[in-house]
């Protein structure tokens, strides 16, 4: 039996960062005049983000040792949604988006219930899911593409994607803001303890009297939830469904 190795800890926390810190490095030497400028850098953290936020509501479901394969079709029905509240109902785009954010919430949730309670596998449960999502958002399009009247849409909802703030990109500091909730939620508090217990030994867990399948089904709402944004922000982005 090995003994717990310091450096391979290390490694392992730390070895991500490192690297993408190196490529950064690298790129701006080889590309002096393009990669490490301002506007290249502003483009980088605006155009990743939504990606960021969906890997962020990947990790959550993992951590429990389950995948949520129904986020891409959750991004573009969150992004559908969106557009035909807003659009073809006349929402107020803040309702709107407050709206399809917890619905997000709920659609995991929904993936949790099904997966603990019917005890499906995550992979076919939440491919299932995500089947069903992708058949609502054709019914809500009906094959077309949804666009704004000649008004547009509101500068202060467009705004959540092109809006800056300490001159970078507004969707760079939802993802830090994520990040940070969920480094705390994960690594600092009971709850994540809880998660990772749950994935890593579910045995243990249900004889220490944790609900591993009400914590699993959190994992997956919050999955949910950070897709909701994302479509938000895709909604922003395209500004068209």
């Amino acid at each position: 039996m090995t003994g717990w190795s310091p450096r391979g800890h290390l490694v392992g926390s730390y070895g991500l960062p490192a690297l993408a810190v190196l490529l950064f490095l690298v790129f701006s030497l080889a590309l002096p005049d393009t990669f490490p400028t301002r506007d290249n850098v502003s483009s980088i953290l605006s155009n990743q983000s939504i990606p960021a936020l969906l890997a962020l509501g990947a990790t959550v479901p993992i951590a429990t040792g389950k995948f949520d394969l129904s986020l891409g079709y959750g991004l573009g029905l969150a992004h559908v949604l969106v557009m035909y509240l807003v659009v073809e109902t006349g929402t107020p785009w803040p309702a709107a988006c407050l709206g399809v954010a917890a619905g997000g919430a709920l659609a995991g949730a929904v993936n949790g219930i099904v997966v603990e309670f019917a005890r499906i596998d995550s992979f076919i449960a939440t491919l299932g899911t995500g089947s069903i999502m992708y058949a609502l958002t054709g019914r809500l399009t009906d094959g077309s593409r949804i666009v704004p009247g000649p008004g547009g849409l509101p500068s202060s909802f467009t705004a959540l994607y092109d809006g800056r703030f300490l001159g970078l990109p507004l969707p760079a500091f939802y993802v830090l803001a994520a990040t940070v909730v969920l480094w705390v939620v994960l690594e600092r508090l009971p709850f994540g303890r809880y998660l990772y217990v749950a994935g890593s030994n579910p045995r243990a867990a249900a004889v220490l009297g944790i609900p591993t399948r009400r914590y699993s089904v959190y994992a997956f709402a919050t999955s949910g939830l950070l897709t909701g944004i994302a479509g938000v922000l895709l909604a922003a982005q395209q500004q068209i469904g």
